[in-house]
């Protein structure tokens, strides 16, 4: 009689499996496995140590040297050599002044037309700047300046009069000499805008009489006491 396979199964003892540890140790049976591999396959043997190199692998372990190159410096530019600029020489050009001058020619009295400088700042030629210039006569022969320096001591302007202060030398004079004298003083001095007369005084400022053209003497004079003296 044939044994019922269904009742022999349920006859036989369960036993349960543990799946998860048997696949534990597998895997660490294929590990050492592998391990075991990969050194035979590097061709190192069990019986082998490992041994140290001597000898640098294609030079790794030398002494690495480093070398920077520099750019070479920029060439030296040196700039022409110039002489400085020469600054142009600064001409000051003062406005002139037309002054009518009288000088002595022998027993006559001659005009004389100077454009003269006038100062920085400053309106016409003041009356002693003007007798400044009687000091230098033209160069025309026989032309004299009497009215020296030496002869006036002030010129000042008082309500259209010059009153000149005459030194003793004036009166030390000849009459000729006194007489161009006054006269030089008198034409200059009136043909001047804002002067008609003259006055002479002395040191201490007392009128002078002072010598004119027709032979007379007065204190205080006018260019026309002098024109008969003037040459034509």
């Amino acid at each position: 009689m044939t044994p019922d396979p269904d009742r022999l199964r349920a006859r036989l003892p369960v036993r349960r499996t543990r799946p998860a540890r048997r696949l534990g140790r597998l895997g660490g049976v294929v590990a050492l496995t592998v391990g075991l591999v990969a050194p035979a396959a590097c061709g190192v043997t069990r019986d082998q140590a490992a041994r140290p190199i001597d000898e640098p692998l294609f030079g790794l372990l030398d002494a690495t040297t480093t070398t920077t190159t520099e750019p070479p410096p920029p060439p030296t530019t040196v700039p022409p050599t110039s002489a400085p600029p020469v600054p142009e020489p600064t001409t000051t050009t003062l406005p002139t002044e037309n002054v009518s001058l009288y000088f002595a020619t022998g027993d006559r009295i001659r005009r004389s037309l100077r454009a003269v400088p006038r100062p920085p700042g400053s309106g016409r030629l003041a009356p002693l700047e003007v007798f400044a210039q009687l000091q230098t006569p033209p160069a025309d022969a026989g032309v004299a300046n009497l009215a020296t320096a030496d002869l006036v001591a002030e010129i000042a302007v008082d309500r259209g009069r010059a009153v000149v202060m005459l030194t003793p030398a004036f009166f030390a004079l000849p009459p000729p000499p006194q007489l161009a004298a006054a006269a030089q003083l008198t034409l200059t001095l009136t043909d001047r805008p804002g002067i008609g007369r003259v006055l002479f005084v002395d040191a201490t400022n007392q009128p002078q009489q002072v010598p004119r053209a027709d032979g007379s003497t007065a204190e205080d004079v006018a260019a026309e006491d002098y024109l008969p003296l003037l040459v034509p």
